[in-house]
């Protein structure tokens, strides 16, 4: 099976003042289509600048980066927009429309200038908001969702841009319990190629296909679950002492952070 992604010898940086600070470190590795990968790491680890170097912007300052065996750097903007959809973690709302009107505007880069949508499309983005639990709020104006409702609409957008592949950073960011867990179970139904940054180990360990763990820009491991989750490693790069165990009945595996006593 062909690599969706394939990163050789990756490096990013940014400017700071008068130099610049390597926030990516000799990335190489290849992520499959299909899967669902959570991205791992402490704050600062680099999990949001790759995302982002995955979308296309920015372009790394060295290193190879192939997206379907082509470099992603070479693929028109409307091209790569039909086929990957980006959630940045800092969204800011889009005021004056409606969720109906936000989720639409998944279908630009399928439109001409000026195309009238038709019934097809009308129907994908009801699919999508029902999908996303929003469907009865179509008509409701984007101002009036919580945080964790416009999370849920911003990724109804990205269903109805219809791409094979989503980037998502901290998607179960601002979502309670429940629709944490929904949205996830809804990414693996979708059978797309998912990467997406997450801080909850737990659910990354329950819902992952596979996990990279990023550590001052570098990769310290990736794999499944279970070859990842190891708790000598976890503690190094976390700095806090870690218990990992398997769900007896369905088998998944638990992190527990085991906190430092704190005299009072």
């Amino acid at each position: 099976m062909s690599a969706i992604y394939s990163l050789q010898q990756i490096n990013l940086s940014y400017p700071q003042q008068r130099q610049r600070t390597q926030v990516l470190q000799d990335i190489s590795l290849e992520l499959a289509p299909g899967e669902l990968v959570g991205i791992i790491g402490p704050n600062g680890a680099g999990k949001s600048s790759l995302l982002s170097l995955l979308s296309g912007c920015p372009a790394p300052d060295s290193g190879k980066l192939l997206f379907a065996g082509k470099p992603l750097a070479s693929i028109p903007l409307r091209q790569l927009a039909r086929q990957l959809a980006f959630l940045p973690q800092h969204n800011p709302p889009l005021t004056g429309l409606s969720c109906y009107q936000v989720a639409a505007l998944g279908l630009l880069p399928h439109k001409n200038w000026f195309e009238p949508d038709n019934d097809y499309d009308r129907q994908q983005v009801l699919l999508a908001l029902s999908q996303t639990g929003l469907l009865e709020k179509q008509q409701q104006p984007v101002e009036s969702l919580s945080g964790g409702e416009w999370q849920r609409l911003t990724l109804a957008r990205a269903l109805v841009q219809q791409a094979s592949v989503l980037l998502l950073d901290e998607p179960t960011n601002h979502l309670d319990v429940k629709h944490q867990h929904q949205l996830l179970q809804l990414l693996l139904q979708l059978k797309k190629t998912v990467i997406c940054a997450i801080h909850d180990l737990d659910l990354a360990a329950r819902y992952c296909h596979k996990l990279l763990l990023l550590d001052q820009g570098k990769v310290r491991a990736f794999g499944r679950p279970e070859q990842v989750l190891q708790p000598v490693l976890l503690s190094e790069v976390f700095e806090l002492p870690v218990a990992v165990s398997q769900h007896p009945q369905y088998g998944w595996w638990q992190v527990q952070f085991i906190s430092p006593q704190v005299a009072l």
